[in-house]
């Protein structure tokens, strides 16, 4: 008996972790952006700024914990750099996107990165509106290339826009494009949503709501007294039914089979 019951025991981890696994899975098949979910439609359209909305993208996106990798190592193209992974959420959504598209993991991921770059330093390109043009950044490379020709012949010599133009000739021009489809595993360690999702649910840390952002744990406690009320409410119920019923069909022996048949 006793052989039996430390078996059980031994078995309960795994099949806990196996549940939340399934759980984990079922979360991110879910459609929708949980993200865009929680920002709500105010914030999605930050003062009419895309630089300003993906900042606030990204900081809800930490809060959550998505802006990590989603498991413990990643099958990926051979070419994708290690400097992907650093990328903030909304951006890598985007690299990822033109990734898909053109392929040259590297080059779009540079390319990403040199727009974030004028962002920071948004100063060194204001006077060529450089920036203003850059921040409705098109899926359609094809179209950006074409501006960025423009610009190329009004300020051949600016460091900004010579590297934009190298980076889109570079994807546009890939002469490698089979490395895509080479896979290579990245480990990203314990630092994984789905490490967080179990180390969370083992610890009781159930986080907070996405749609108000308060403690899961203090909404479930404010909503025990309503539930203990509809539940006594319900049981009074039960019983007085259950016992007018017993009344019933023990004062009119057979009554109610008369009625079911």
């Amino acid at each position: 008996m006793a052989k039996y019951a430390l078996k059980r025991l031994i078995l309960i981890l795994p099949t806990l972790v196996a549940v939340l696994s399934i759980l984990f899975i079922l979360t991110k098949l879910l459609p929708g952006d949980p993200v865009l979910f929680s920002m709500g439609e105010s914030e999605r359209v930050y003062e009419n700024s895309q630089t300003l909305s993906n900042q606030r993208y990204n900081i809800v996106a930490k809060r959550m914990g998505l802006d990590k990798p989603l498991f413990y190592f990643s099958i990926v193209p051979s070419d994708l750099p290690k400097d992907y992974y650093s990328l903030p959420p909304a951006e890598r959504q985007y690299a990822q996107s033109l990734i898909d598209k053109y392929k040259s993991a590297a080059l779009v991921t540079s390319l990403v990165n040199h727009y974030m770059e004028l962002n920071q330093t948004e100063s060194q390109v204001t006077e060529i509106d450089f920036l203003n043009f850059l921040n409705s950044f098109p899926m359609d490379l094809e179209l950006v290339k074409q501006e960025v020709d423009v610009y190329m012949e009004e300020y051949p010599t600016h460091d900004a826009v010579i590297r934009m133009d190298e980076l889109l000739k570079g994807i546009l021009t890939s002469e490698t494009p089979h490395l895509s489809y080479l896979p290579k595993v990245v480990w990203h360690g314990m630092n994984n949503q789905f490490h967080q999702w179990i180390f969370d649910a083992l610890t009781f840390n159930i986080g907070a709501s996405r749609i108000n952002g308060k403690s899961a744990w203090s909404m479930i406690i404010d909503a025990i007294p309503r539930t203990l009320v509809i539940n006594l409410l319900s049981i009074i119920i039960a019983y007085l039914l259950s016992i007018l019923i017993g009344v019933y069909a023990g004062w009119w022996e057979g009554s109610f089979d008369t009625i079911l048949s």
